[in-house]
């Protein structure tokens, strides 16, 4: 495993709530080694457990953004409860905080290189299942969806993984995938077991993607 997730594991592993790897990092984890460079490391919890995120990390510098916040405001979280989407964009406080935080959240947006850069992405679930894109009623029972990968952390299973790689650009009002996650895409894609494949190409075509 890499060092760079070394922190994020050792101060997740008190978190009582239910937390995953998601986004390039958990693709590596996947694939068993680092492919490429990461800005920050995603790491996925839940909004029904939001509280619990923040007190877990509250001695940690964050700023939240969330649908009611369309001006991107640069304050300090203070554990309101956010609005979905949203994510926290969160460092281990330093001697330069809440500076290093926000050289990441201020444009141009240069985070710094030093692999501390969080990425907290709430997500929703009910009833036992991962509501993935609940407008299009795509979702996956939690215990198929997180599984502890060779790094020994508990991540995104690939399908799930590659169907934000595949369709989170539209979110972004982006027209197609950025270079780096097509890139996670076509590396992880081959390594499908077929019945993963075979959700995530159902998936994907309700979401009107085609590959």
């Amino acid at each position: 495993m890499s060092e760079a997730l070394g922190f994020v594991r050792e101060r997740m592993a008190s978190y009582p709530g239910d937390w995953l790897l998601c986004g390039g990092w958990a693709v590596d984890a996947w694939l068993g080694g680092v492919t490429r460079s990461h800005g920050d490391i995603d790491v996925v919890v839940f909004e029904d457990e939001q509280r619990l995120a923040f007190e877990h990390l509250r001695d940690w510098d964050m700023v939240a953004h969330d649908a009611l916040d369309p001006a991107q405001e640069r304050d300090p979280w203070d554990g309101r409860m956010l609005t979905l989407p949203a994510h926290v964009h969160a460092r281990p406080r330093d001697e330069a905080s809440p500076a290093n935080l926000l050289r990441w959240v201020t444009p141009p947006y240069k985070p710094l290189a030093d692999d501390r850069n969080v990425e907290l992405i709430i997500n929703e679930r009910r009833a036992g299942r991962w509501l993935l894109d609940p407008a299009k009623g795509i979702d996956i029972a939690w215990q198929d969806a997180v599984a502890e990968s060779p790094w020994g952390l508990p991540t995104a299973v690939p399908e799930v993984l590659l169907f934000y790689k595949a369709t989170d650009y539209r979110a972004q009002g982006r027209e197609k995938p950025r270079p780096h996650d097509q890139q996670d895409f076509d590396a992880l894609f081959p390594h499908l077991a077929l019945p993963a494949r075979r959700w995530l190409e159902e998936a994907l075509e309700r979401m009107g993607e085609r590959r």
